[in-house]
């Protein structure tokens, strides 16, 4: 079975117990810290992937590390996956677990790239424009600045992309003026 559906298998068992159990709010805390811990070491990211280690040592090590801080339900889920030895999946299933948390949430991320940063107004207006589009959602704005694209501005939300930038307009003018 390939990784992604394995992910999306154990993220869905998480959300329906997390929102069934009414732990909701909790588990998505403890995600947020496990995808904290992966996002800022390395190593731990290579130890849950390690198969020179072993199962024991895993559960022992990652017991020492959220045992206190994580819920007893998120800490058993995370146990049950690496006793499962699919620890090396945690990663993908937290990741596709913020996906299915969103979903459920009406939450949607909006990309924006352009050549210099927005400002607050600006920002603002872009959040409520895309929040209108999508029906009211909630909107997660999440800001890239590429100087390349000259001027105007790149929105991404999920598979819908609007490129309103100056670097398209130009790349289409040389497509339309090239003598090829």
């Amino acid at each position: 079975m390939g990784a992604n559906r394995i992910a999306s298998r154990y993220a869905k068992a998480l959300i329906s117990l997390a929102i069934e159990e009414k732990l909701l709010p909790a588990v998505f805390e403890d995600m947020t810290m496990f995808k904290k811990a992966c996002e800022d070491s390395r190593e731990f990211v290579l130890l849950l992937k390690s198969p020179v280690v072993k199962t024991d040592k895993k559960l022992a090590i990652l017991g020492e590390i959220f045992d206190k801080k994580m819920s007893k339900e998120s800490m058993a889920f995370v146990n049950m996956i690496t006793s499962n030895k699919r620890e090396r999946y945690l990663e993908n299933i937290i990741n596709e677990f913020f996906i299915l948390y969103k979903s459920h949430k009406n939450i949607v991320t909006a990309v924006i790239t352009t050549a210099v940063k927005l400002d607050a107004s600006l920002r603002k207006a872009v959040e409520d424009k895309v929040a209108k589009a999508y029906g009211g959602a909630e909107v997660e704005i999440e800001e890239r600045v590429k100087e390349d694209i000259i001027g105007g501005f790149i929105l991404r939300v999920g598979d819908d992309q609007w490129d309103a930038s100056v670097l398209k307009d130009l790349r289409a003018l040389k497509k339309t003026y090239s003598l090829n």
